[in-house]
């Protein structure tokens, strides 16, 4: 069984932008900037399910079910505005602060053959984004902290959404939603020799109307908590530096499918690479190893397919080693 098929996509672009800076005073500043967009979009789609197997009749009827046949072509057109503001106030030559509200848009297109009727397109993602944070260095620049609080709305939200069968995808926007929370980031210093970093992330994220609203889903790939930290060690060797770098991060409890989450698939991950090397300004050759702890993780928990059962996960890699030697002329 398999199925025929055939697409030919024709977008055209156009978009026009502007952006300033004014100094109100030496320690305020704003920035404003606005851009339009306009799109053009047209397709012609094909697909039809057949088999050549002896039983022919069933193996179309599975295919059938899994893909939709489609001959038609689609046309969209789309513009509109988005836009920028930001106010930023220079506290200190080391602390700058500032507040924004900037909007943006994600293209809308067509779905190929796992789309059916009214799924076949799909509209532009619409975002509007508040943030405030705080940018601040220390200790002779050995020290950089930089904060944001932020809260975002999704209009159109765009999502991978899986087929009832649980055979294809296809871009959905049946959801709208909002994301919020407090990010952190440290950069450190603290001797010629060592270099730190770090990060942490509280994130809410939510459906507000549409369908995964209705069915009480969780935002996927959006776990309460993440964080970061890394640490690099220097240290001279003939016209170079040699250099052992480790790195650890992390994801709470969170879900990697919009559409299909059983309490089953809920999980977290750790990742650790590792990477020993030396470099100068022409060389770079080391060795690395990554996801060091084999830590089994997977990317998308699909949907059981509905007419054998079948369950599938996209694993990431497991623990790999390597050799990379690079040279810059």
């Amino acid at each position: 069984a398999g199925t025929l098929l055939g697409s030919a996509a024709r977008p055209e672009s156009f978009a026009t932008f502007g952006q300033a800076t004014y100094n109100i005073t030496e320690q305020w500043a704003t920035t404003l900037g606005l851009r339009y967009t306009r799109e053009d979009k047209s397709a012609d789609l094909f697909t039809e399910p057949y088999s050549t197997a002896a039983a022919a009749a069933v193996g179309g009827a599975l295919v059938q079910r899994a893909f939709a046949p489609v001959d038609n072509d689609f046309h969209r057109n789309a513009d509109g505005f988005t836009w920028l503001a930001n106010l930023t106030w220079f506290m200190t030559d080391e602390t700058m602060l500032f507040t924004s509200i900037t909007t943006g848009s994600k293209s809308g297109g067509f779905n190929g053959v796992a789309g059916e009727g009214a799924q076949r397109e799909f509209d532009d993602e619409d975002t509007t984004n508040y943030e405030l944070g705080i940018k601040s260095q220390w200790l002779d620049n050995r020290l950089q902290v930089n904060a944001s609080a932020f809260y975002t709305e999704f209009d159109e939200l765009q999502f991978l959404a899986q087929q009832s069968t649980g055979v294809g995808t296809f871009v959905s926007n049946a959801a709208q939603g909002t994301s919020s929370g407090v990010d952190l980031s440290v950069n450190a210093a603290p001797w010629d020799f060592l270099l730190l970093s770090g990060g942490l992330q509280y994130l809410d994220a939510q459906y507000t109307e549409g369908e995964l609203e209705a069915l009480d889903f969780d935002v996927p790939y959006a776990p309460d908590w993440t964080g970061n930290i890394s640490a690099t060690l220097l240290l001279p060797l003939a016209d170079g530096v040699t250099y052992l770098r480790g790195d650890y991060s992390f994801m709470s409890d969170h879900f990697n499918n919009p559409t299909y989450q059983p309490a089953s698939a809920e999980q977290d991950q750790t990742l650790v690479n590792v990477r020993l090397g030396w470099r100068n300004t022409a060389w770079d050759a080391a060795l690395w190893v990554k996801n060091a702890t084999d830590e089994a993780y997977s990317s998308l928990t699909a949907a059981p397919i509905a007419y054998s059962g079948t369950e599938a996960e996209w694993l990431q890699a497991p623990r790999t080693y390597g050799v990379t030697v690079r040279y810059s002329y």
